[in-house]
Parts: structure tokens; C-alpha cells; sequence
């Protein structure tokens, strides 16, 4: 079973509220990202990804699509077929295909496994789905075909700041309808658009998440 998202909020960024009271300065980088908060984290995560975006294509468009139930089957199925393997690894069900609405129609998949066991679960999961698209330090990605449906499979240190965002993210989406609207309003917006300015509104639209 996927787990659940109660008490897996990560911990809250430095706000600009913050950093005022500490004194900090709040310099322009460029435009890359609006304020950059000395020693803050989330400014350092706006910057990567902003940067990370320039690997998504600029020719290819995006196709939006309307919430399709039978990705929630297919997320099980293949939730099912890792857990055969590794009956005590939590997968998080993750995306929009997750959240009931409009989107790319694939699946997003995000098992959370400790660094010290990675060696156990890559080679076993290499087995089951192939050879990973990219790999770092904390996480190790897949992206593969299940019942005609694309799946975006990541393993990933709990631990990591990535993971802990995400869980903030989709948590944040999950519990307040009004939010979950306007996320839907911006990828059915979105449709046409280039992959990577489609990633970077998506990048965006989260990161003001990660600000409350």
C-alpha cells in the first residue's frame, strides 16, 4: 500500500519575515530567483531548479490532459510488483494523476529508501524495470511503459531535501481544494506550451508553496 502523508511535513523554509529579523540581506541574483536569503535553503533550491530546467526541451510541447482513472490501476500494479520484491519499501503515489486532476496523464512513482540500502535496491529494481535514466547521490530514477501509460519511477532517500519538498508540496495540494484548483487551472493554461517553460511555471507555482 502507498504510504500515507500524515506527519511527513518537512520542515519550513526561512521566511522573508525571517530574515529580516536576523538581519539578513535579501540581494537580487540576476533574475533567476527574486530574493536570495543568505544561508536560506529554499532560495538555493529556486536557483537549482531554474538551472536543472535548462534540460527539458524547448521544441517539444506539452499535452495536457484530462484526469484519467485508470492511472490510479496502474500505479497499484507496479506499486504491487516492487512490493513483491521489497515487501517493506514505502512507494509514494505521487503527480496529478494522484491528485485527481487535468495533467500529463503519467504516473508518478517516488520509492523512499535509506542511502545505507541502496545497493540492495537499485540492482533490484534495475531487474524489474531496466536500467535508470539518471542517478545522484540521493536518488536514482527510472522512466519506463506500464499498460500504455508512462511511468516516472524515482528512488530516493527519505532524508533528502527533494524528498522532504515534495512530500510538503503534494501534502499542501492534497488538503486545501482552493490551491488544488489554481494548480489544475495552471497546467490546463500550460497546454501547447514548451516543456521546459511548462516545468518552470510548474517549479514555480511549488515554490510559493514552499514560502507559506
Amino acid at each position: 500500500a502507498t504510504q500515507s502523508l500524515q506527519n511527513s511535513r518537512a520542515e519550513l523554509p526561512m521566511t522573508r519575515s525571517h530574515a529580516k529579523q536576523n538581519n539578513q540581506t535579501v540581494p537580487l541574483v540576476g533574475g533567476i530567483a527574486k530574493f536570495a536569503y543568505t544561508n536560506s535553503v529554499f532560495c538555493w533550491m529556486s536557483l537549482k531548479n531554474y538551472l536543472y530546467s535548462f534540460r527539458y526541451s524547448t521544441s517539444d510541447r506539452v499535452n495536457v490532459r484530462p484526469y484519467d482513472p485508470k492511472t490510479a490501476s496502474v500505479a497499484s500494479d507496479v506499486i504491487g510488483i516492487i512490493h513483491r520484491t521489497f515487501p517493506g519499501l514505502v512507494v509514494y503515489f505521487f503527480g496529478s494523476a494522484s491528485l485527481g486532476i487535468a495533467g500529463l496523464g503519467d504516473i508518478d512513482l517516488v520509492a523512499a529508501g535509506t542511502l545505507s540500502n541502496f545497493a540492495i535496491y537499485v540492482p533490484g529494481l534495475i531487474a524489474l524495470f531496466g536500467e535508470p535514466v539518471r542517478k545522484n547521490r540521493t536518488s536514482v530514477e527510472w522512466k519506463f511503459e506500464r499498460g500504455g501509460y508512462d511511468v516516472e519511477l524515482s528512488l530516493m532517500d527519505p532524508a533528502s531535501l527533494p524528498f522532504r519538498q515534495q512530500i510538503r508540496v503534494f501534502g499542501a495540494l492534497k488538503s486545501d481544494e482552493a490551491l488544488l484548483r489554481k494548480y489544475e487551472h495552471m497546467k490546463i493554461s500550460s497546454h501547447g506550451i514548451s516543456v521546459r517553460e511548462y516545468e518552470r511555471k510548474k517549479s514555480s507555482f511549488c515554490n510559493r508553496i514552499m514560502r507559506v
